[in-house]
């Protein structure tokens, strides 16, 4: 089950202070939530985000902010669910704030993994509902969307062929369609081959959106300095310039863009996880596990879905199948013989 989270503002040239506590499974957050945490910035809106906690994990959504929010400088789109971990370091309009993880207040303190979350898996929410979430094997599929053989079915789905397929190849997680008539989406761009997932990463097709988790080490997180520095560029509002306050200019929302030119707005590259230093991790080709296992050689995933006419089952597969067959031949005929003899005698 996941920790409770703690959201510290980050002020510049001094160490984050708490501001407030995050342990409910849904929690509003804004200036003025009808029921939630109330946050006392001019710039935020009234009901600006939600927290939500479902098993070991923690989201976030934005609720069509004015000023909108990020993570890791990354924007949220509204009403999209999106992974929050430890140390990372969130927006909310001119707001910056780092999360950080605790026990629950009067519980005996735990061991924390040496993942943020224990295991890659796919976490699949549709229309904003949370579903399930499916672990990823060592190897071979992980989800299968849409199709006969489906593990999420799509509404109103006729087709024979997978929308998604989302498998493990090696030390790579791909995602692929077979059957193309509903869009496939990554991160917001349609694609129609196949790509490489990291973490993360969101997948979309017909109703269902999927969240990649693959959570970094704890010790290679790049988020973990303590002290806020100058030098961020944010936007600054005053008190009477909220997002959903009347005042002419001074309540018009800045863009996007230019609120978040700071130093911790910048989503963690890849080299900040993994450094030269790291032991490099070697994939084994999937034909050779197939071949350490006995298993026939990997068909390419757009063919596994097919028929092979090619392969002939034999209805007689070793000798003692035929003696079995001898054998019961002569005692049918002898059986016949019985009763001819039994009706003429």
């Amino acid at each position: 089950m996941a920790k409770e989270l703690v959201l510290e503002e980050m002020v510049e040239n001094r160490q984050p202070t708490p501001l407030c506590r995050l342990s409910a499974s849904q929690t509003v957050i804004g200036r003025e939530p009808d029921n939630g945490i109330a946050i006392s910035h001019g710039a935020i809106s009234r009901e600006h985000g939600e927290f939500l906690k479902i098993r070991n994990h923690w989201f976030y959504r934005d609720l069509g902010s004015t000023n909108g929010s990020w993570i890791n400088g990354a924007p949220v789109p509204a009403d999209q669910w999106r992974l929050v971990r430890p140390n990372d370091y969130l927006q909310f309009a001119d707001l910056a704030v780092r999360v950080r993880e605790e026990d629950p207040v009067g519980s005996p303190p735990t061991l924390a993994p040496l993942s943020g979350n224990s295991g890659r898996s796919l976490i699949i929410f549709s229309e904003g509902n949370f579903i399930d979430e499916f672990p990823i094997p060592e190897f071979g599929r992980a989800l299968v969307v849409g199709g006969s053989q489906a593990d999420l079915d799509i509404k109103g789905d006729i087709y024979e062929n997978p929308s998604l397929v989302v498998e493990r190849r090696g030390d790579r997680v791909c995602a692929f369609s077979v059957q193309k008539e509903y869009p496939l989406f990554l991160n917001d761009e349609e694609i129609f081959d196949t790509r490489n997932v990291k973490d993360r990463d969101v997948m979309s097709v017909a109703e269902f959106v999927i969240l990649y988790n693959d959570p970094p080490p704890l010790s290679v997180n790049p988020n973990l300095s303590g002290r806020f520095e100058p030098g961020t560029n944010l936007k600054s509002w005053g008190a009477d310039q909220g997002p959903d306050l009347v005042g002419g200019e001074s309540g018009q929302a800045p863009s996007q863009k230019t609120s978040v030119k700071t130093q911790f707005g910048r989503a963690p590259e890849e080299d900040d996880y993994y450094g030269d230093e790291l032991a490099e991790t070697v994939a084994m080709d999937p034909s050779q596990v197939s071949a350490q296992l006995g298993l026939p050689p990997d068909r390419h995933p757009s063919s596994r879905y097919q028929y092979d006419e090619s392969t002939h089952y034999s209805s007689v597969t070793s000798s003692e199948d035929k003696l079995i067959i001898f054998v019961g031949l002569i005692a049918f005929l002898i059986l016949i013989a019985l009763v001819v003899w039994w009706m003429f005698v």
